[in-house]
C-alpha cells in the first residue's frame, strides 16, 4: 500500500484458510490502490481530480467511503476534509521555494476546499458517479489506511477467524470474538523516539490509530511545519505533539485522529468528550511540563493505558 507495510495475524485460524484470506487482502489492496491513489495517474481519484467538474463513474464501496469522509467533516466541524488538495499544493510549492504562502495564495487554495463541493450519487450496491466542483480535489489519504484496515477484519472475520489483526504502518485494527476476549496490547509510539513507546494500550476490539508532528512536514525558510494542514485556515496546525484515538471503525478512526490535531488541545478534548464511542490519548505541547509535553488520557482508556516510566512525570493528574 504505497509502501506503507501491511500485516494480519489470525489466531487459532487453519493455515490454508489464512493463506487464501492474506492472497484475497492482498487483491483488494491492489484493487484499492487503482482507485484511491493519487500518486497513479490511471486511478479513479486521479481522474476524477482531472474531471473538471464532468461526473466520474465508482464503484459502490468507493460511494460508501466517500460517504464516510463527508459524514466525518459533518461531525468535525470541517477540521477533516479531504480536499485539502490545493493547500497541500501551496505547501509544496513553498518547501520548494523557501517562502510561506502568502494570504492572497492561501485563500486561492481555500477557495477550492470544502466537502460541499463534492457531489455523490448513487448507492453501495450499484456504484455510484462522482463530481466536484473545480478547482477541488479529492485526497484520501487522512482516511486510507482506517479504510484498509476495516476491509481486512471484514476478510477476517468472513473467513471465521475468531480473533484477528491488520496493521497498517503502525495503525491497528482489532477484534476478539470469542466468547472470553483477551485484550491486545498495543504500543503507543514515543513522539520524541521513533524506536520507543509512549505506553502501552489494551483493548480488545477497534482501532488505535496515532496521527503526530514526528511524521512527514514541510521545511519553508529553516522552519519546520506539521504536515497537517487545517482545513479551516490553510496553515499547518500546531499545539499537539501526537494524538492516538481509539473507535471501532479504521475508516472513522484515521479520520478523526487528524482532526482532533486540527482542533487542537481544547477543541480536540471537548470533541472526544461529547462524541460517544470515541476515546484518546493527547501529547500536549506544553514547555513548563516535564520533557516538554503533558500527556492527556480521556476517561474510557485511563484504566487500559499504562505509561512509560520516561514519561510517567508527564501524565496530567487531572485528566
Amino acid at each position: 500500500m504505497g509502501g506503507i507495510p501491511v500485516r494480519l495475524r489470525a489466531w487459532d485460524a487453519d493455515p490454508q484458510v489464512f493463506g487464501r484470506v492474506v492472497e484475497a487482502y492482498r487483491a483488494e489492496i491492489e484493487r484499492q490502490e487503482s482507485i484511491l491513489s493519487v500518486h497513479r495517474a490511471g486511478s479513479t481519484l486521479s481522474r476524477l481530480n482531472r474531471a473538471g467538474g464532468t461526473p466520474v463513474p465508482v464503484a459502490g464501496d468507493t460511494v460508501r467511503l466517500l460517504r464516510i469522509a463527508a459524514a466525518c467533516a459533518a461531525e468535525t466541524g470541517g477540521a477533516f476534509d479531504p480536499t485539502v488538495g490545493p493547500l497541500l499544493d501551496a505547501w509544496k510549492e513553498a518547501a520548494r521555494t523557501g517562502v510561506e504562502p502568502s494570504a492572497a495564495r492561501l485563500a486561492q487554495a481555500l477557495a477550492g476546499v470544502g466537502i460541499d463541493r463534492v457531489h455523490v450519487e448513487g448507492d453501495e450496491r450499484d456504484g455510484g458517479a462522482v463530481r466536484l466542483d473545480p478547482p477541488t480535489t479529492l485526497d484520501l489519504g487522512g482516511i486510507a489506511k482506517g479504510w484498509f484496515a476495516d476491509l481486512g477484519l471484514a476478510r477476517l472475520r468472513d473467513a471465521g477467524v475468531r480473533r484477528g489483526l491488520v496493521e497498517l504502518g503502525g495503525d491497528l485494527a482489532v477484534y476478539d470474538d470469542r466468547p472470553r476476549p483477551e485484550p491486545f496490547r498495543i504500543g503507543v509510539r514515543d513522539p520524541d523516539d521513533p524506536g520507543g513507546l509512549l505506553g502501552t494500550l489494551r483493548v480488545e476490539r477497534g482501532s488505535v490509530v496515532t496521527s503526530g508532528d514526528y511524521e512527514r512536514g514541510y521545511d519553508v525558510g529553516g522552519r519546520h511545519y506539521n504536515h497537517i494542514l487545517d482545513p479551516r485556515t490553510g496553515r499547518p496546525v500546531a499545539g499537539l505533539r501526537a494524538v492516538t484515538l481509539w473507535t471501532l471503525d479504521g475508516a472513522r478512526a484515521d479520520a478523526l485522529a487528524t482532526a482532533v490535531m486540527v482542533l487542537g488541545e481544547r477543541e480536540g478534548w471537548a470533541f472526544v468528550e461529547r462524541t460517544a464511542g470515541v476515546e484518546a490519548i493527547m501529547v500536549v505541547d506544553d514547555p513548563a511540563a516535564p520533557r516538554g509535553a503533558r500527556i492527556r488520557v480521556t476517561p474510557g482508556l485511563r484504566g487500559r493505558f499504562e505509561v512509560e516510566p520516561a514519561w510517567a512525570a508527564s501524565l496530567d493528574p487531572s485528566t
